[in-house]
């Protein structure tokens, strides 16, 4: 999970450089009620978020791989970066007995590629 905010709000508010700072701070909420609509979208929730994040509107929390692409084109910033939590492990495996084969070679660059760690904003 990361704390997201738009440079636009930074700009504005300031970014926060301690967990105290947050509570100066607007935070955008999800919440994670059950939807009213058989059809509505389980990510729901997170969207909501981002695009009120991607408006300015405050700080958000929302998994990485959700806000991955919007902080890698530098639409949200990644605040607090010594305070996210330590990411998860990931493993790939696979049969010893058989060949890896071409789709899962490229499954596992795509997975290589997607869970590279995030880069603060305007930071090279």
């Amino acid at each position: 999970m990361w704390l997201c905010a738009a440079p636009a709000y930074l700009e504005r508010r300031g970014a926060p450089s301690t967990r105290a700072q947050l509570t100066a701070h607007d935070a955008i909420v999800r919440l994670l009620a059950a939807p009213k609509n058989p059809g509505n979208c389980p990510q729901a929730p997170a969207r909501r978020a981002c695009r009120s994040a991607l408006a300015g509107e405050g700080i958000a929390q929302l998994p990485g791989w959700f806000a991955e692409d919007e902080v890698r084109a530098e639409r949200l910033c990644v605040v607090l970066q010594d305070a996210q939590p330590a990411p998860l492990p990931n493993h790939v495996l696979w049969s010893r007995n058989t060949r890896m084969t071409a789709r899962q070679r490229v499954a596992i660059d795509a997975l290589i590629e997607h869970l590279a760690p995030q880069r603060p904003c305007g930071r090279a």
